[in-house]
């Protein structure tokens, strides 16, 4: 029985060291040789699901399963380099040296890197879901911002409440690439500094120059809409979401924008769980 080697590769959020014979660079080309492995969280060591992993070496991508495995096949042998990236979690780099006879254990960890809100004391009936909304409500007879509520949101197909938001709130629209989607505001940025416009990685799969709004899910920052920021897919997002509300960049209130960061105005959802 032919053994494989293996290979055990733990990171955290770091690249790692230049190597120094030459990335393969050439797209297309197949081989006998394998990379085989899995990904999971750095804090709870739970599987990632859905993560994207991106031989950026010969162009190849795929995901991550329920179990957080992955699994590359039909490779040339030689250097590559590995992309790795999760919403919620730190883009990490990875090269890797490939025999023929492939590599079948290939172990990675990211760090989070979800942005928490201010912290606040919650003091209210009705749990936690009651405490969200009930800001969501306070927000909303101040007659400043978009919003949508239940009554919107709340029969829509799962699959359709991205669409339904762009249709429903003036000044947002989905920006498509590669099966991804991403929230940009119709607008632009109101800052001479430089727009978000999503990572190497979003450019190659061909994300357009726009203006990406910053989303928060829940009272957590998912995209903040900082220069070099991998954008936010949607379709990763898990709803149903019971309201939504959307605000320009002179509308955002500072809860929002404790960082300045969001030249594009920010979409702020709730799930209500």
């Amino acid at each position: 029985m032919r053994m494989w080697r293996r290979l055990a590769v733990v990171l955290s959020g770091l690249c790692l060291g230049a190597l120094t014979s030459t990335t393969l660079s050439a797209q297309g080309v197949t081989g006998p040789a394998f990379v085989l492995g899995s990904l999971r969280a750095d804090s709870t060591k739970t599987p990632i699901v859905g993560a994207e992993l991106v031989l950026t070496s010969v162009g190849r991508t795929t995901r991550t399963d329920s179990t957080g495995a992955f699994a590359f096949r039909e490779l040339p042998s030689g250097r590559h380099r590995m992309m790795v990236r999760a919403v919620g979690f730190q883009t990490i780099t990875v090269n890797m040296d490939v025999p023929a006879d492939g590599v079948d254990d290939v172990h990675m960890t990211l760090k989070r890197a979800v942005n928490e809100l201010e912290t606040v004391d919650v003091k209210a009936s009705g749990g936690i879901r009651a405490f969200l909304l009930n800001g969501f409500e306070e927000r909303r007879k101040l007659g400043i911002g978009r919003f949508l509520d239940s009554t919107v949101l709340g029969d829509v197909d799962p699959k359709r409440w991205a669409s339904v938001v762009m249709e429903k709130i003036p000044g947002v629209r989905l920006i498509n690439y590669s099966g991804r989607r991403s929230f940009a505001s119709t607008r632009g940025a109101i800052s001479f500094r430089e727009r978000p416009k999503g990572d190497a990685f979003d450019l190659a799969q061909g994300a357009p120059p726009n203006c990406y709004v910053q989303v928060i899910v829940d009272g957590l920052q998912r995209y903040g809409s900082r220069p070099g920021e991998p954008l936010l897919d949607v379709n990763s997002l898990e709803g149903p979401f019971v309201a939504a509300e959307y605000y320009t960049v002179a509308e955002t209130p500072l809860q929002f924008n404790r960082e300045g960061n969001a030249p594009c105005g920010t979409l702020a959802l709730w799930t209500g769980r």
